[in-house]
């Protein structure tokens, strides 16, 4: 009877082993792995850009991830830490707030970044900071509504 017992509550690991390795792989077979970024990080983006009209003006979109993410950063640590600087005064201001999505900055050179955030009630905020000198400093801010 020992053996029986013994028998069933290995057949029953195992089975449940298995059972979690294909949840998993299937969980991972149907994810875009090569995507760093969220599909709705990207619809906030082509919203902030089509909002403001930033689209032709040579801007580049930099996501949150990649100032945190030492692997994926492309821009200097300079850089980096002036447009955390940046994000810092928008918080401790309580320009972004709980409930806002994820701040999308656009670097325009080494001297400014507009930081485009969209909040839950369907408007964004496009804050200019003036990145040229050792501390950023807010030049301008303009709200609207999303463009849909």
């Amino acid at each position: 009877m020992n053996k029986k017992k013994l028998v069933l509550r290995i057949g029953l690991c195992v089975g449940a082993l298995a059972l979690v390795m294909i949840v998993g792989y299937s969980g991972s077979a149907f994810s875009d792995s090569n995507s760093k970024y969220l599909d709705k990080e990207y619809s906030v983006k082509e919203s902030i850009q089509s909002s403001f009209d930033l689209d032709n003006q040579g801007l580049k979109p930099i996501y949150l991830r990649d100032l945190f993410d030492d692997s994926i950063a492309t821009e200097s640590d300079e850089v980096r830490s002036k447009l955390i600087s940046c994000y810092e005064i928008l918080r401790q201001e309580n320009e972004i707030a709980q409930g806002d999505f994820k701040p999308i900055f656009y670097l325009d050179g080494k001297e400014k970044v507009f930081i485009g955030v969209l909040h839950p009630n369907d408007s964004i905020t496009l804050t200019e900071f003036d990145i040229s000198k050792d501390k950023p400093e807010k030049t301008d801010k303009k709200v609207k509504e999303a463009a849909k």
